[in-house]
């Protein structure tokens, strides 16, 4: 199984895809994540990031924002801090998944 560390920006494309750039990418991640080829390692902060996100730019009131803190926490992301060299790996120079 492959691992990668997805940050707020690639994880919002999976719910939201109006007028996002790189969104071919961002699906083929999901598509692999669904599949179970995918391991999603995230840190706490993406949650506090994604919220943040549908408060304010995507004015979601807090009953829909409290039902999307319970989908995001069964998900399936393992959460825990990544290690700068592992978010390196991601972070360089585009590889197939």
């Amino acid at each position: 199984m492959i691992e990668a560390v997805l940050d707020a920006s690639v994880v919002l494309k999976w719910f939201n895809t109006a007028g996002e750039q790189h969104l071919a990418q961002a699906q083929h991640l999901r598509a692999s994540f669904e599949r179970g080829e995918l391991l999603v390692v995230v840190p706490f902060l993406l949650f506090l990031e994604l919220l943040n996100t549908g408060a304010r730019r995507w004015k979601w009131d807090g009953p829909r924002l409290e039902r999307w803190a319970q989908l995001l926490t069964q998900f399936g992301f393992e959460v825990r801090e990544p290690s700068l060299p592992a978010v390196a790996r991601w972070a360089g120079p585009p590889h197939r998944v």
